[in-house]
């Protein structure tokens, strides 16, 4: 059960509902999450977000496949099922395959070199407090992936850990399907 109440509609305090609304529009489920219900009980929470994620959105140089698997493999590090499941999600609708989803979920190389040499910035950013060596950054530059990329990626990484840190801390309620890793 979650330790903090997660709102609808009808009982989200107001300054939540302009976000809840255009969640629900874009639902998986076709109803609000359980993570923005819960982000909603504390509207500073539910702020932050949507404008990490409206920046993410307008100005992050990812396509869909490469921001999926990299926040993806930043849900495993997190350990977070709940994060994990909705990142394979979208990274289905996305174009990645259930093996490259399952592989990235579980630390192992998911056969496109490209999109793997993204993954390994991210998963070793996660795991080691930003930092990465210069082997991983030198042969993700190598793999095609710029210098902007890169440093855009950090954005995508932040927004992966605030919600997954959310989802984690307030032991939100999975109202998804089976999770990515399993």
């Amino acid at each position: 059960m979650s330790r903090i109440r997660v709102h609808d509609l009808e009982s989200a305090p107001p300054q939540a509902l302009p976000h809840l609304e255009q969640y629900l529009k874009t639902s998986p489920t076709g109803r609000i999450l359980n993570l923005h219900g819960a982000m909603a009980h504390a509207p500073i929470v539910l702020e932050m977000y949507a404008r990490m994620r409206s920046t993410v959105e307008e100005f992050g140089e990812l396509d869909g496949k490469a921001q999926w698997a990299a926040m993806l493999a930043v849900a495993a590090v997190d350990q977070s099922d709940y994060s994990g499941t909705l990142y394979a999600f979208l990274g289905r609708r996305a174009g990645l395959s259930e093996t490259q989803i399952r592989n990235i979920s579980t630390g192992r190389d998911c056969g496109d070199e490209s999109i793997e040499a993204l993954v390994r910035v991210a998963r070793e950013a996660a795991s080691k407090y930003g930092r990465v060596s210069q082997q991983t950054w030198f042969a993700a530059l190598h793999a095609g992936w710029s210098e902007e990329q890169l440093g855009a990626l950090f954005a995508h990484l932040a927004l992966a850990h605030f919600l997954d840190y959310f989802v984690n801390y307030s032991e939100v309620e999975s109202d998804l399907l089976q999770p990515a890793n399993s």
